[in-house]
């Protein structure tokens, strides 16, 4: 088996056994007891040694609870420009909802009906995965109780 080096602080990792899952296992920095802190989980048998492009963090690779499925993201919000957990690819590049990715409305829009703000987004699954829309979050100022969307002209909501 190869040795794989912290990033953080170049000592070897070690391999281990969650205590909880027998099957499942986890990476660590041997140099913990002197204060390095990383840790990564096992996928195929080697460390996840991705960094994010935008604050430099070790990116993390999880299963998804819902899907069942592996993804890979950033959760170091607090030094992203868009202050949000930003996804990638498994070869660490930047997915449609990564950075950069998502063009900038033209101007900040409110609902026609509650007068709340617009966020604009981009449809992850589904068969409009891809699509960017704007979205009005606020169901109980609307008369139907949801959420209301509208479909984007060039950065523009279509009211």
């Amino acid at each position: 088996m190869p040795i794989y080096y912290c990033p953080l602080c170049q000592a070897p990792l070690k391999r281990h056994c969650r205590k909880d899952d027998p099957q499942a296992f986890f990476w660590s920095c041997t140099a913990y007891r002197t204060g390095c802190s990383f840790c990564c989980d096992d996928f195929q048998a080697s460390p996840f040694l991705k960094t994010c492009p935008e604050c430099g963090k070790i990116l993390r690779r999880k299963i998804s609870k819902k899907t069942g499925r592996p993804y890979v993201a950033c959760f170091n919000k607090a030094e992203h420009a868009s202050q949000e957990v930003l996804f990638f690819h498994d070869d660490g590049t930047p997915s449609l909802s990564g950075v950069g990715s998502l063009p900038k409305a033209k101007a900040i829009y409110t609902c026609p009906e509650c007068h709340s703000s617009l966020r604009y987004l981009r449809i992850r699954n589904g068969r409009n995965a891809g699509k960017t829309i704007f979205l009005c979050a606020n169901a109980q100022g609307h008369q139907s109780g949801k959420a209301r969307f509208f479909d984007d002209q060039e950065g523009e909501p279509l009211l």
